[in-house]
């Protein structure tokens, strides 16, 4: 049967490593190992087996810290990039910003100000 472009990838591989890198991956099945994943950008860490649970757990409760609504509205927005223009991912970018800081200011007051 051969390979099939599928989940995405042909559109998402060649904007996250480069068409080059892509097509050789894609073209020969190849697979990665973690070093090379994460030299390519496709991992921003790799860790020991003996180290990934207590790491993962650091990493999530950070995330954790943030406002919950946020997060979930800078994952659409991080993943509508890859579907619009750079132009096109600014724009929706500052449209969540202002609603976020509207918010913020609501929230905490007429004092608040933004860091923007």
């Amino acid at each position: 049967f051969g390979l099939a472009p599928c989940w995405g990838l042909s559109q998402k591989l060649p904007r996250l490593i480069g068409p080059s890198r892509a097509a050789l991956l894609s073209y020969s099945a190849g697979k990665l190992d973690a070093g090379t994943a994460k030299d390519w950008g496709l991992l921003a860490h790799v860790f020991p087996p003996e180290q990934l649970m207590e790491e993962a757990l650091k990493i999530a409760g950070a995330i954790a810290t943030n406002d919950a609504r946020m997060v979930r509205k800078y994952k659409k927005v991080l993943a509508a990039g890859f579907r619009v223009s750079l132009g096109e991912g600014l724009k929706q970018e500052r449209e969540v910003a202002k609603k976020h800081y509207a918010a913020m200011q609501e929230k905490l007051g007429a004092g608040w100000k933004s860091k923007l």
